[in-house]
């Protein structure tokens, strides 16, 4: 079976690792198509697939037409569902920290000015170091240098 990799995107370098340790493991071909600017370029990469994993990829009518051998589509969504049990602590954390920033608005609104703030810087404190663990390589940075993917 072949199975193409589908992202403008790219994966994180460890996630396109662990994909393809499991697809050639089970003895199927791995198709790489990353970074792509053009449709053309994923219409003509579909043509002999058996199996798709894409990301926030469209897989419309012209690219389902030009796939004759596919099989199935994965849409790779489910980072948000294991980011929450992985990381239970912090969402259980941010979840009670909005709570009380509602509590605080509802006690006092006059608050309103300040909290959502506060909430904010306080949200992404806890929340940039886990994100960052996500982060291909060439994206992590701490010297000063805007990300790419905030610009996009």
């Amino acid at each position: 079976m072949k199975v193409l990799v589908a992202t403008e995107k790219p994966f994180a370098a460890a996630a396109v690792e662990g994909i393809k340790k499991e697809i050639e493991g089970a003895g199927n071909e791995l198709v790489l198509l990353e970074k792509y600017t053009e449709k053309a370029q994923l219409l003509d990469a579909v043509k002999d697939v058996d199996a798709m994993i894409i990301r926030s990829d469209k897989a419309d009518a012209e690219v389902l037409d030009a796939a004759k051998n596919l099989k199935i589509i994965v849409r790779a969504i489910a980072f948000s569902v294991m980011f929450v049990f992985r990381h239970l602590i912090t969402t259980v954390c941010v979840i009670t920290l909005l709570i009380f920033a509602i509590v605080l608005i509802a006690w006092q609104p006059v608050l309103i000015m300040i909290v959502p703030g506060l909430y904010g810087l306080l949200w992404s404190a806890a929340v940039d170091r886990i994100l960052k663990r996500y982060m291909r390589e060439d994206e992590k940075n701490d010297d000063g240098v805007v990300d790419r993917w905030y610009l996009e």
